[in-house]
């Protein structure tokens, strides 16, 4: 399903099927939110699926998380989803707390 063909009125019905499916509903969106946080508006730049594919998971987090009331995450998926339909793609941002978060092995 592409992101254009999920009307915002469809995305409650698909969340309550989504809990009805999964064992560990929250433990899958909030993987879902840690890798849009990670992607950052880079989707944009790349375009194609990869962006239709955020777009359609973000809108879904937004959902979610509003359902959830965590205000916080619904506020930096919306910022996050207006970067992403407006901005010209030459702006890369990805959240500095993941950055932090990168370790590395020197092997």
């Amino acid at each position: 399903m592409y992101n254009e063909e999920l009307k915002d009125e469809e995305i409650p019905f698909l969340l309550e099927h989504l809990e009805a499916e999964l064992e560990d509903i929250d433990g899958f969106m909030n993987s879902s939110y840690r890798e849009i946080r990670f992607l950052g508006t880079s989707p944009r730049t790349i375009g194609g699926n990869l962006l239709d594919c955020t777009l359609f998971n973000l809108r879904l987090c937004l959902q979610y998380y509003t359902r959830k009331e965590e205000y916080l995450r619904v506020d930096y998926l919306d910022r996050l989803l207006r970067l992403l339909r407006e901005s010209n793609g030459k702006r890369i941002e990805i959240d500095h707390d993941l950055l932090r978060d990168i370790s590395i092995c020197e092997n």
